[in-house]
């Protein structure tokens, strides 16, 4: 899901700021699993609500009987994962 600066910097240009969403573990592992141009809880909230994040969390180990809270800017699950912001695309891009 890793795109080229100039990728990012034209999508960015065309559109709002874009955020993207990692899903980190408890030893700090992180996996991108989308982009939201909302950077508050409720985008994350969307980006939760995704076919394809569901099915990525679904697999995670205590999944079943987790709950999470919503921060401003991340979900904390109660199993040690968390969803949260990453830089914008560019800046991801960038790195």
């Amino acid at each position: 899901m890793k795109m080229t600066f100039a990728d990012a910097q034209q999508r960015q240009y065309l559109y709002r700021t874009v955020y993207t969403v990692w899903l980190v573990g408890p030893a700090g592992e992180r996996e991108q699993v989308g982009t939201t141009q909302r950077k508050s809880g409720t985008g994350l909230m969307s980006v939760l609500r995704r076919e394809s994040v569901q099915t990525r969390i679904a697999a995670l180990p205590g999944a079943a009987s987790a709950t999470f809270t919503k921060r401003a800017d991340r979900l904390e699950f109660s199993n040690g994962w968390r969803l949260e912001f990453g830089g914008t695309i560019r800046q991801e891009a960038s790195e």
